[in-house]
């Protein structure tokens, strides 16, 4: 059994550098999922919809668990975010099924963007300082 130094195990406030590095990839996915060739927007999708995928399950597994065993902070923090979470998903689930390049598409890849962009704003906002927290020194 390979053993892992515990030095290896990422801070808390790393863990909220990467989810905020994340939110930066998400943006430029939706970025080139609207812009370039048809060809270029279907790869940058599909980038995007795994990358959102990726994220939602890495902060299922980390923030939100440390948040809710610390206390979770101001009430409704992190039920607001997962709130979001599950709507992305419908979102999602809405857009697969349109087809691409389609109006109805358009306008849900919009919906899909706002709504990310909002959730992605307000968990920087609310959440991560609070998670960041959970990884700072005592004084």
């Amino acid at each position: 059994m390979d053993q892992h130094n515990i030095d290896d195990i990422p801070t808390a406030i790393e863990i909220a550098g990467a989810v905020t590095a994340q939110h930066g990839m998400i943006r430029a996915a939706f970025h080139a999922a609207k812009t370039g060739s048809e060809e270029d927007q279907e790869v940058a999708t599909e980038l995007l919809l795994r990358l959102l995928a990726m994220h939602e399950a890495a902060e299922q597994l980390t923030v939100h668990p440390s948040l809710a065993h610390a206390g979770g902070g101001p009430v409704g923090v992190g039920d607001d975010r997962m709130a979001e979470e599950r709507q992305t998903v419908q979102l999602v689930e809405r857009l697969q099924e349109l087809d691409r390049g389609s109006y109805e598409y358009n306008m849900q890849l919009a919906l899909l963007e706002e709504a990310v962009t909002h959730h992605a704003t307000a968990e920087e906002a609310s959440e991560l300082p609070l998670f960041a927290d959970l990884g700072a020194p005592s004084d």
